[in-house]
């Protein structure tokens, strides 16, 4: 079976969340992600100040999540972010490779850390298969 259609992306923005030095809006040091919550919610990354942004819908800040470290919270160094449902939240923190799952205005749910849940004896399998 084939899918048929198209998709178009429309050049006025929903939403311009920019960078500024006023109190209204936090300085983005490196923004990489972003996701809209079914509430409208807008929750984007910046992964370098290790933290999780939240906005409303007219782009007014609602929340700061994250800082640097190992805690509760903490990141080392975000590589994205996802949902896990239409108002749950994973990040992704590639350096120490755990998962935080978060509500949709930033509560932490929990913690994973794959690396301590490998069976004894098995043995890594990359993602990538690298050429021949």
């Amino acid at each position: 079976m084939t899918a048929t259609g198209s998709v178009s992306i429309s050049a006025i923005p929903v939403l311009d969340i920019r960078s500024s030095d006023n109190d209204s809006m936090p300085v983005f040091i490196e923004a990489v992600d972003a996701t809209r919550l079914s509430t409208g919610v807008i929750a984007v990354v910046d992964r370098g100040a290790n933290a999780v942004i939240f906005f409303d819908l007219a782009g007014r800040l609602i929340n700061r999540v994250g800082r640097e470290g190992d805690g509760s919270g903490e990141f080392r160094s975000i590589a994205g972010i996802g949902q896990c449902s239409a108002d749950t939240l994973f990040v992704w923190d590639q350096r120490p490779e755990r998962m935080s799952v978060l509500s949709n205005t930033g509560s932490s749910f929990a913690r994973f850390d794959p690396s301590a849940h490998r069976f004894p004896g098995s043995v890594p399998v990359p993602l990538r298969t690298p050429p021949v």
